[in-house]
């Protein structure tokens, strides 16, 4: 019995080392990256709205008293159900502005294409027309809407993937900002917008007040998305990842059949009915002797 506890002990430890990897890529998994409002906020004020953060869900923006919500990408997704609060809140009259997050891109009829616009320049992206705004990262947004902001001519998306503008790439301009008709939604393909560094350019200062001034309401409570939590998600992937990881890893294959033929024998071993005679007492008794 004490050699099946061999193989047992070995499972055990190579379960411990797949749960351990697993824990590993849940832990390191990107929950978002922060989004640093301390600009937009000023700009909110100037333009006589009141800014908030919304900290822990965007399930929240029902609950307030906000009736303008600004919303970014940050490298983790929204729930569905989030999703739906949003787009709950602009059904019933709420203003929001969506910055490049792709489901609530597509819920209101758009699509943020997965390629990236550069300037032919070389340098930083910016809009269409004399003092257009920068648009770092900003990508071709698809869809539905009435285009609001485009790129620059001068721009192109790399489609053969040699880092310049050649006569095989794409060549702008190309819609980055569209408004839904009801007017309530305005989405733009350019995550970083309202980035410090983007609002030090005067161009994008002075667009992101004028868009805040017409979008709002005047003296509106504006929310600001500064959720970080991740959804239900990444456990099971980081579970799922570690068993592909485990699959392509030629040692611990040959590991896993040794280990397992090992505690199939053992088990086999010590669990099969014996095959041996019935010993018997081979005592005569003493009434039989002499017999």
């Amino acid at each position: 019995m004490t050699r099946a506890l061999v193989p047992l002990l070995l499972l055990v430890l190579l379960c411990g080392a797949f749960a351990g990897q697993a824990a590993w890529r849940y832990r390191s998994a990107d929950p978002g990256v922060s989004a640093d409002w301390s600009a937009t906020e000023i700009l909110l004020q100037e333009a006589g709205l009141r800014p908030e953060h919304i900290e822990s869900t965007l399930l929240a923006i029902g609950r307030g008293g906000a009736s303008g919500l600004i919303v970014r990408a940050n490298g983790a997704d929204l729930t569905r159900e989030e999703v739906d609060a949003v787009s709950a809140f602009a059904q019933n009259g709420g203003r929001v502005i969506v910055l490049a997050e792709t489901a609530l891109a597509a819920r209101f009829g758009m699509e943020v294409a997965p390629v990236a616009i550069h300037s032919t320049t070389g340098g930083v992206l910016r809009a269409e027309g004399v003092g257009g705004p920068l648009l770092p990262a900003a990508r071709p947004l698809l869809g539905a809407g009435d285009p609001i902001l485009s790129t620059e001519t001068a721009s192109f998306v790399d489609a053969d993937g040699d880092g310049r503008a050649s006569a095989t790439d794409v060549a702008g301009p190309f819609t980055v900002g569209r408004r839904t008709p009801e007017g309530g939604v305005i989405v733009i393909s350019s995550a970083d917008l309202l980035e410090p560094a983007s609002l030090e350019d005067a161009a994008t200062r002075a667009y992101a007040r004028d868009l805040f001034a017409t979008h709002f309401p005047a003296g509106a409570i504006v929310a600001l998305d500064a959720t970080r939590a991740r959804d239900d998600a990444p456990l099971r992937d980081a579970i799922v990842a570690a068993s592909i990881d485990a699959s392509h890893v030629a040692w611990l294959r040959v590991v896993v059949v040794a280990v397992s033929a090992a505690a199939s024998g053992t088990a086999w071993l010590v669990l099969r009915p014996s095959t041996a005679p019935m010993k018997t007492d081979e005592r005569v008794p003493l009434a039989e002797r002499g017999s």
